[in-house]
Formats: C-alpha cells, structure tokens, sequence
C-alpha cells in the first residue's frame, strides 16, 4: 500500500554478481517518487539476456562487483505520481498606451500557449501526461525485478488497451533495439536484405515484423530445428528463409549461402546484419554483406557460460570456456573495412538511462515506433513463471529453449486482463 513515504516492496538482487544462485529474494522499501517520476506497482517483468549477464557479472554496464536489482523492462499500473513543480510564468512589463502607467503583460510563449487553449503540451519525445490508475509499460537501468518502481516518465508509454501486462512487458526493449538497430543504424528501405539472428526471440521477432512493414526480405537464424515451424507458421517465412545454426562454422556459412540464394542474393549479399549472438557466427554474416552493408550488433549471446557460474576466478568454466571464447572473439582490420565497403555498428541503449543523456532521446524512439501508422503485433509469450520463481525462469531463458518471450508475473488475477 502506497503512503505519503513510499512502499514496501520485494526485489531480487545480488549482492555479490558472479553466480546465479546468488539471486535472492528481499524486503525493501522503495521511498515516494521525486519531480518527474511515478511509482509503478509492477504486474510483470520482462526477461533478457542482459539480465543474465548482470547476474553473472558479465554485462559492461552494470556496476562492476556491487549489488545489483536486475531487470530492464516492466510493466503495470501508476500508483502515485511526484510532486510536480510547476514553471513559473514570465511576465513583461510594458507602459500603457496611454503612457500613464505600466502594466505586466504575458509573455509570447504564455500566449502561443493560451492560443492552445492553455493545455501546456509537450513536444514529440517528452513525457506524456499520466494519472494514477494508467496501465504503462516502460524500461529502467536496472532494476525491474522488484514489485515496485520509480521510473521518470520519458522512460515509460501506456500499454495499448488490448494488449495484456505481458505482452506490455515484453515490448519496450526488444521492439526499441530492433527499431533503432534496423531504422537508426540499419537505415530500412523496402528491397533490402536483412539477416536477423536469433529470430525466433523477442528482438528477432520484431525485427521480422519491421521487415514486413518495410518490404524488405529476411533470412531468419535460429539455435535449433524445433524453431522453423514457428517462424514458417506465425511469420510466414518459407523454410528457405530459415537457417538453424550449426556449431561447425564452414558449414553454417553453406546454409548462409544457400538461403541467400533462394531470395534472390546469392550476387551481391545480405544489406543488414541484426546480430546479438557474435563469437564465431559473426563472420559467416559479415562476410556475406552486400556492399554499403551494415553489420548492426547489439549483444553477445554466444558468449552465456553453460553453466550457472560467470565471472569467478574459481569457476573451471570461467578458464576453459569464457576466456578461450573472448580471446578469440572477432577481430576487424578496420584499412580493409574501407575497400570492402563495409560498416560494423554496434549500440546498447541503456546508455540513454545513465543519467547524462537527455531522457527526451529515449521519448524520441519511443514516440517514433509507436506512432499510430507502425501497426505492431503484440509479442509471443513463450512462459510465464511467477514472480517468486525468478531463478527458474532465468534457468529457462538461458537454456535458449524459448520461442518469443519469458516474463515473470506479480500478484496475477482475473482484472490484469485488456479492456
């Protein structure tokens, strides 16, 4: 129950990150929300791959050796909202006409507003207005696993009426990294050739949707065969579109081929690489880049230990595996990348939640991918697991055994379903 002071809540954190099962569930107390926040009572928390490098101390971003709420996306239902300071009016002060007196009069921005009808919107990209009650789903830098949280409102939009908390939880950072990864940086156009890894996840997913609105032509990879007949069936590739990938690299490049052949390529290459697995499967795309190619890569799922264990000097994995693989990782010489005519973009958009960069920007995409002409397919939830079993749904999520989404629910009844 939300007070004046804040609200309990429950959070998994790691005080230590290194090990999965260092995962803990806790009280905590999360305190009334500042100027330009709401406190959001979470009805579901969407999983990631980032969330399992932050738990096994593997994710750049995170604080490095400190405690830790993992988590990056949610959604649920505003439950109070901050005090908002409200900007004083500016006030000019001119003589009269009859030069007897002077008078304070507005200025020009308070009677372009007033022509508005004094409404004080804000511009494409800032915060929209909310009110306690509204159904929101939206990002954080960390910390999501919690039944409560403060968020700035240019982080957080209102989930469409028909979708469900779920789905809710499940848009914002896949379908944002898939938007900027393909409009931003991959610069879409309709004909273009696009190779999207891991396609049968949630980024993947909607990277095929973008696809589909563009006109442009993909090739889907997936980890494993029980995975074609969904994305032939729900997405409605032909399986000559799909490519399962192999752990022999000579042969997974003859599937690349072959699929770039059946879509009419095999003469120039793929125009978009949408890549979040690297390691070795890195070059079988980048060396099939059509001139003016772009090489979009915004994760490293190649490198997830097998087991539960990360970045630990103790750990046998740690030596055997993780180090081998990053040692080996892909190099570039950055004169040849010129004649080739080819570019490697990568991104990572937390980095417009660190604090430093202007929230507005995130509002921006946001704003942009949901504009009522983008006509988005909810996501594809692939289990749900109750908040209290957020360790056996990360298990899960790691196994690489999902299609579409993993999400945890809290406090699910029969009044979380859409209008």
């Amino acid at each position: 129950v939300f007070t004046v002071l804040g609200m309990a809540r429950q959070v998994w954190v790691t005080n230590s990150p290194g090990k999965l099962g260092d995962l803990h569930l806790e009280d905590s107390w999360l305190p009334a929300p500042s100027e330009g926040e709401v406190t959001v009572k979470v009805k579901a928390v969407g999983l990631n791959f980032a969330d399992v490098f932050t738990v096994l101390g593997m994710y750049d971003a995170a604080p490095s050796g400190e405690r830790v709420v993992p988590g990056l996306e949610f959604s649920g239902v505003i439950e109070a909202i901050g005090v908002e300071v409200k900007e004083k009016k500016k006030k000019e002060v001119k003589r009269s006409a009859d030069g007897k007196r002077y008078e304070v009069v507005e200025s020009a921005a308070d009677e372009e507003d007033n022509a508005r009808g004094g409404s004080g919107r804000k511009g494409f990209g800032e915060a929209p207005r909310f009110r306690v009650g509204d159904r929101v789903m939206g990002v954080t830098r960390f910390g999501s696993y919690s039944t409560a949280v403060n968020v700035g409102t240019s982080y957080i939009r209102r989930i469409p009426d028909e979708w469900t908390f779920e789905q809710g939880a499940a848009f914002c950072v896949q379908a944002l990294t898939a938007w900027y990864g393909l409009i931003e940086l991959g610069q879409a156009q309709p004909g273009k050739a696009v190779l999207v890894h891991s396609a049968a996840g949630g980024v993947g997913q909607f990277a095929l949707q973008i696809c589909s609105m563009m006109g442009m032509v993909p090739i889907a990879i997936v980890g494993s065969k029980s995975k074609v007949d969904f994305l032939t069936e729900r997405c409605g590739l032909q399986k000559e579109q799909v490519v399962v990938r192999s752990w022999r690299t000579g042969e997974f490049g003859k599937r690349l081929d072959r699929a770039i052949q059946a879509i009419g390529r095999n003469a120039t290459g793929v125009d978009i690489v949408m890549d979040s697995v690297a390691g070795k499967y890195f070059e079988g795309g980048y060396s099939r880049l059509a001139p003016n190619g772009r090489h979009v890569i915004f994760g490293a799922a190649s490198y997830t230990p097998r087991f539960g264990v990360g970045i630990k000097w103790w750990n046998p994995e740690f030596w055997l595996s993780i180090v081998p693989k990053f040692l080996s990782r892909p190099k570039l010489d950055v004169q040849k990348m010129i004649g080739e005519n080819r570019a490697v973009m990568g991104f990572n958009l937390i980095w417009l939640t660190d604090g430093t960069a202007d929230p507005a920007r995130l509002g921006v995409l946001m704003d942009a991918m949901l504009k009522p002409s983008v006509r988005w397919q909810p996501a594809v939830i692939s289990r749900e697991y109750d908040f209290s079993m957020a360790l056996d749904a990360l298990r899960y999520f790691k196994s690489g055994k999902s299609v579409g989404k993993v999400v945890l629910t809290v406090g699910k009844d029969t009044e979380d379903k859409p209008k």
